[in-house]
């Protein structure tokens, strides 16, 4: 179950309540939140958080959307869900299941700075490209600039004779 929201600030308990409210409305065994940015205590700053329950809270800035965080998180309920259905069977260590989504959430970071590098660097070489070709216009305007005087230009003879 995935609910989108499009507010800034919110809390954990607030997130959570909305969560739950989602997922009792689907009778679902995990859940997705995803909000609009990064600000509040439900994401801390943090492109992704898992809470107990099935619960997973992740980031998709309408402004600056980079997907990592949510494809993250929708595999990760999938996973959560398949794992309450195997529950009868076996047992999830939760430490180390919270160990392994901070480490996501740090490959998530790492990943949104190197495609915030990228972009970067796209801008860059598109700057570098812009100014090449005011260059080569440049160019082109001031060749023809002398072409013009070339052919308005007096006869050697006349220049030589003094007639100009």
């Amino acid at each position: 179950m995935v609910e989108c929201k499009a507010r800034k600030n919110i809390g954990v308990r607030a997130a959570l309540a909305e969560l739950d409210r989602a997922m009792a409305n689907r009778e679902a065994s995990a859940g997705l939140l995803v909000l609009d940015n990064t600000d509040g205590t439900a994401l801390g700053g943090l492109p992704l958080r898992a809470y107990p329950g099935n619960r997973v809270i992740a980031c998709l800035d309408r402004h600056n959307p980079e997907p990592l965080a949510l494809e993250i998180a929708c595999q990760l309920i999938r996973e959560l869900a398949l794992a309450t259905i195997r529950a009868q069977e076996r047992t999830v260590d939760i430490g180390a299941l919270d160990a392994d989504v901070a480490r996501l959430a740090e490959v998530i970071e790492k990943g949104k700075a190197i495609a915030t590098g990228v972009k970067v660097t796209r801008r860059g070489i598109q700057n570098i490209e812009d100014a090449y070709q005011r260059l080569r216009g440049d160019a082109t305007d001031l060749l023809s600039q002398m072409s013009r005087r070339l052919r308005e230009s007096q006869p050697a003879d006349d220049v030589a004779d003094g007639r100009a």
